[in-house]
């Protein structure tokens, strides 16, 4: 099974960037893009952060990338009461995970509220 690799990018203080492809970044040559807010950024400003894509989506069908902050909802048991759990995604030790992760490859439990860059308030 492949997974597309795919990064978006934010810029301290000038927002986040589109999701690029990395053939698309390889293809760039100048390594310039936009961000959302239409801001051109360069990926050697050592304010760039990259943000990888996991290759999972939430129960939504919004892709999950590094730096997410995300809602996890589980069922206990024997009374099946609901919890949720908020945490953010992370690239560590060779994969990505969070704070439950076994429960982030079941994506169907799983609700992308916004990023530590943009929504640090979430946390």
């Amino acid at each position: 099974m492949t997974r597309e690799i795919k990064f978006r990018f934010h810029v301290g203080g000038q927002g986040m960037s589109s999701s690029f492809t990395l053939n698309e970044i390889r293809n760039n040559i100048p390594r310039h893009f936009k961000t959302l807010s239409r801001k051109t950024i360069n990926l050697a400003d050592p304010l760039v952060t990259s943000m990888q894509y996991t290759g999972l989506q939430d129960k939504n069908g919004t892709d999950i990338y590094e730096g997410d902050i995300v809602d996890i909802i589980m069922y206990g048991y024997p009374s099946f009461v609901k919890n949720t759990v908020r945490t953010v995604v992370v690239f560590e030790k060779g994969a990505f995970t969070c704070e439950l992760p076994s429960l982030l490859c079941n994506s169907d439990n799983v609700i992308v509220l916004g990023n530590i860059y943009e929504n640090p308030e979430l946390i």
